[in-house]
């Protein structure tokens, strides 16, 4: 005892089938089977195998007078049947992507930043990053719901493998790449420009993940439909609702600090790559790390300010004691340069002047200013034949004192509004909105800002009151920025 199948399946109701499944030979079959006691036909074109079909109708019919014959089954009294076409599996290229004529294949994208750091030796600072993108999408030959249905006949029982059972894929698929910045490394050094406003200097790695579809015969763009919707575990949604980025670095490195760790869905605004417009899509990602100045403010800017208050102070000599004076200001002259020292061997040879360095001419330039204040006063109190040796009462106090004030209220607001306001406040802020770490992605110069753009973005701010409340695990969103061409 055997069972035989008929089917009145058309060629269309057929769905691409898995390489897995080309070991199957039977035709696909209809929900309905019988049993039969006549050997199953090996060919559709067959003559003996026609009338194999027909006597099983016959007998069929007989068995079952009561049972009408099914309404799209064609009497054989009134005309022949046309066989149906087997499927041949092996013509069918497997590496095309399924229904290419419908929307895009949705994929949801996670970010896991793991840990970053940055090792300072030899002149360079070296900047390295691991984290992991998974990705997250529907395959339709991995999705057992939508293959076709082939029957599975035993000496028990028949029934159908309908690809619902426990156990089977339902398509979903994981992709996780790895995410390093290769060679070793990233030469921060080489960001040249940034250098200028140090202490203050900071830096922003813009890097891509791109996509494209190198099969495109019969397919439309866009390709693919990047997604940040993964919905985020029940414990973490005060943190988001979705997961966008798992957290699980440290804030600092060495001299460093993470400002901000920034992620988008960008494309392609123009054609590209013989690609139209918008059909490449991508993740930017931007670390955003910024120089903790802690260390150079307290043991360099700070003592350099001081210098210049201490020479100030000199005002409170006696005028007609010039001698005193020049003596303070000569020794807090050289203390500029020896102050100076103890920061300049953490600096690469730079071919131009940093902040730190506008400080300090500017605290010499005060020291200078106040000494030609100080013989200023001297020379205006003093008689007009001059003083051999003391002045005494010949010396005018008053005058030389009105002098004393013009050149210390002079030199205390070139201190306040030139190496502070200028250089530490204006200066600091221009460098950084040009090549630092508040740099908009538009404004980069390399080929990934320029060929690609943002269009839904996001920026986790990873100050300290975040590394004060997650520590070195957080799984949610960022902030969405609205302004896209301002990320």
């Amino acid at each position: 005892m055997f069972s035989k199948k008929l089917s009145a399946l058309n060629d269309e109701e057929l769905t691409p089938l898995s390489p897995s499944h080309k070991r199957h030979k039977s035709k696909p079959s209809s929900s309905s089977f019988f049993e039969s006691n006549n050997p199953p036909p090996t060919s559709s074109n067959n003559p003996s195998s026609s009338s194999s079909s027909k006597l099983g109708k016959q007998k069929y019919a007989q068995t079952h007078p009561e049972t009408p014959p099914p309404k799209n089954d064609i009497p054989v009294a009134q005309a022949q049947r046309v066989p149906t076409p087997l499927k041949n599996w092996d013509d069918v290229n497997w590496s095309r992507r399924p229904n290419a004529s419908v929307a895009p294949t949705q994929i949801t994208a996670f970010l896991c930043y793991k840990k970053w750091e940055v090792d300072s030796g030899g002149g360079k600072e070296i900047l390295t990053w691991n984290g992991v993108l998974e990705l997250y999408w529907d395959d339709l030959p991995e999705k057992a719901g939508l293959l076709p249905k082939f029957s599975k006949t035993t000496k028990q029982d028949t029934s159908v493998n309908d690809g619902t059972q426990q156990g089977v894929s339902d398509g979903s698929l994981k992709l996780h790449i790895p995410l390093k910045l290769g060679g070793g490394g990233i030469n921060m050094s080489d960001y040249l420009k940034r250098f200028k406003s140090f202490p203050y200097d900071s830096v922003r790695i813009d890097l891509l993940t791109q996509f494209h579809n190198p099969l495109k015969d019969g397919d439309k763009p866009p390709y693919f439909d990047l997604q940040l919707n993964r919905p985020n575990l029940k414990n973490r949604l005060n943190d988001g609702q979705f997961q966008h980025v798992d957290w699980t670095a440290t804030r600092h490195s060495n001299d460093y600090a993470i400002k901000k760790f920034s992620y988008a869905l960008g494309h392609n605004p123009t054609p590209l790559w013989s690609n139209p417009a918008e059909s490449l899509p991508g993740i930017l990602l931007s670390l955003q790390i910024a120089r903790t100045p802690n260390f150079y403010v307290s043991k360099g800017m700070t003592p350099l300010y001081l210098v210049s208050f201490f020479g100030l102070l000199t005002y409170n000599l006696e005028p007609a004691d010039l001698p005193s004076r020049i003596s303070v200001l000569s020794a807090l002259f050289l203390t500029v340069y020896a102050i100076q020292w103890v920061t300049i061997e953490r600096l690469p040879r730079l071919p131009f002047s940093t902040i730190l360095d506008g400080v300090a001419q500017s605290v010499v330039t005060a020291l200078i200013l106040t000494a030609t204040g100080a013989c200023i006063s001297f020379r205006a109190g003093r008689p007009e034949g001059g003083c051999s040796g003391e002045c005494g009462d010949d010396f005018d106090t008053a005058a030389a004192e009105k002098w004393d004030l013009i050149f210390a209220c002079s030199v205390l607001l070139y201190i306040v509004g030139f190496p502070f306001g200028y250089h530490v406040v204006y200066k600091s802020k221009q460098i950084e909105d040009e090549h630092g770490w508040t740099r908009p992605w538009t404004a980069g110069k390399a080929l990934a800002n320029k060929w690609f753009s943002p269009v839904e973005a996001n920026s986790l701010c990873t100050d300290e009151e975040f590394e004060d409340k997650h520590n070195k695990k957080f799984m949610g969103e960022g902030e969405r920025i609205i302004n896209v061409d301002e990320w």
